[in-house]
């Protein structure tokens, strides 16, 4: 491997990729739900999700059929980043 002029990495004359990629937050919602487990009973629960999709997916695999779905709002403490 050799530096560039700008003393960018280079390997065999492409710039080097970097494994490491910034710290990204990941942000977790709060989900509601009313849902029909499997002996046919309905359940009410809450779980945290990165995004809707994922929480539906979070349902399914616990053999849970969604009646809704709902995100909460989350409001934070004063002196909190969210």
């Amino acid at each position: 491997m050799t530096s560039d002029s700008a003393g960018t990495p280079q390997t065999l004359g492409v710039p080097a990729l970097s494994l490491v990629t910034p710290y990204e937050e990941i942000t977790m919602s709060q989900f509601t739900y009313s849902a029909i487990n499997g002996s046919g009973q309905k359940v009410l629960g809450q779980l945290n999700a990165a995004s809707r999709g994922d929480a539906l997916q979070a349902l399914a695999q616990q053999a849970l059929m969604p009646l809704t779905l709902m995100e909460a709002k989350i409001t934070p403490l004063r002196g909190q980043r969210v």
